[in-house]
């Protein structure tokens, strides 16, 4: 998180009575969210990493780990149940804190971003 805020992308900056405000184009948790999601849910066999990729107008986080059977962008929408490709993985995040509730990834993301 820290190497994507600071060096990959680009806060404005505001200023409210002497403080100096730097808000970045994502919301921070959702960005936290979206990466905490490419961890837990990546195919590691693959040997592919976890790649972001920033553009001007969007950014992109891709794993090699596939979407259960049957599951929709629509469906990711709503309120759903936590399929993680690695149950040991979202299990040690959700002990230390890291996941506050499963299934709910990317409605944050979504609730973040609106």
């Amino acid at each position: 998180m820290d190497l994507l805020l600071t060096k990959y992308l680009k806060a404005s900056i505001r200023y409210e009575r002497v403080y100096r405000i730097e808000e970045y184009p994502f919301p921070e948790p959702a960005l936290r969210e979206a990466v905490v999601n490419a961890i837990v849910h990546k195919d590691y066999s693959s040997g592919n990493p976890i790649q972001i990729s920033v553009y001007r107008n969007k950014l992109m986080i891709w794993n090699e780990g596939q979407l259960p059977l049957n599951w929709t962008i629509e469906k990711l929408k709503q309120k759903h149940s936590s399929v993680p490709y690695n149950p040991d993985i979202a299990s040690t995040f959700f002990r230390a804190g890291i996941i506050e509730a499963w299934g709910r990834g990317t409605l944050n993301i979504l609730d973040e971003c609106k």
